[in-house]
């Protein structure tokens, strides 16, 4: 009996280590890799120095085109949006540009009134992005202070990687594969950071009148944002991109506020509600284009 017991913990030992040896590398071959945008930012936006990064969720990934925007301002922008994010991997995002090497003369900060006005934010869908990265000091303050079920696997990953590899195995372990065959590869955002929807999403219902959103600042995460580009005398800017049927109202005091919540009524430029198309995307990156030569 005693025997077989050792055997036994010796095969749970020794499937332990396999696990936590398979995470590493997993772990190893998309840090190395351009696969997911925090890896793309690390590795090639060292000591590069940038008029602007753009900065959000889905919106900002798909709104505001960088090369478009370049060719009409010559100015040199990139887009680290995430798609998928709220305000606090924002801030998660930015910490890690600059502890990685980025610099930019301004934040373009892609904001929703709903996120904007969400006291109690919780972890985002695309964090576990990061986990390269957990045993970075910033990354794993971040999943520390918004408990829930996945961040807390995401916080133990930092010692046992293996948690977080199997939680997330089709979205860490098999593009782990890719990226040790081709670590070039990017996900879904070309090689300035943007991503585009198509033009034949499901069409949109023409609406009137429009709708009045308020904005509302309470999360805590804009003012932490706010404060860590003043920390890095990055300007701030605010964007509030495209929503269609909507109209935003209110200011963001003595930031720069770009409101394009109205500038688009076509439905056709809509991908769906909240995000414009490709012909969208083409408006709205002339009109920011033209306002931000003067911001």
């Amino acid at each position: 009996m005693k025997k077989f017991l050792k055997h036994i913990i010796t095969f749970i030992f020794a499937a332990f280590i396999a696990l936590q040896l398979v995470s590493f590398l997993s772990l190893y071959f998309l840090r190395k890799s351009h696969f997911y945008k925090p890896q793309y930012v690390a590795n090639t936006l060292r000591d590069v120095q940038l008029d602007y990064v753009v900065l959000g969720s889905s919106t900002g990934l798909t709104t505001l085109n960088t090369e478009q925007i370049d060719n009409e301002t010559g100015l040199k922008g990139f887009n680290i949006s995430i798609d998928d994010t709220s305000l606090g991997t924002h801030y998660l995002m930015l910490q890690h540009f600059i502890k990685n090497g980025g610099s930019a003369r301004s934040l373009v900060l892609v904001v929703s009134p709903g996120d904007l006005a969400n006291g109690d934010p919780s972890i985002s869908g695309n964090d576990y992005r990061f986990l390269p990265y957990a045993h970075k000091r910033y990354v794993n303050s971040h999943f520390v202070d918004l408990p829930s079920k996945e961040a807390a696997i995401l916080k133990v990953s930092k010692y046992m990687p293996f948690v977080g590899v199997s939680y997330y195995n089709a979205e860490l372990f098999y593009p782990s594969l890719k990226a040790a065959i081709e670590p070039t590869t990017r996900n879904r955002f070309d090689k300035k950071g943007n991503y585009v929807y198509p033009t034949n999403g499901k069409a949109l219902e023409k609406t009137k009148p429009t709708k009045e959103l308020s904005l509302t600042i309470t999360n805590p995460y804009f003012e932490k944002i706010k404060a860590l580009c003043d920390t890095n005398q990055i300007k701030l800017v605010v964007y509030q991109p495209p929503i269609y049927g909507s109209k935003v109202l209110g200011d963001t005091g003595l930031l720069p506020f770009v409101n394009h919540s109205d500038l688009i009524t076509d439905p056709l430029l809509f991908y769906d509600r909240i995000h414009v198309n490709r012909k969208g995307r083409v408006a709205a990156s002339r009109a920011f284009a033209l306002q931000l030569k003067n911001l």
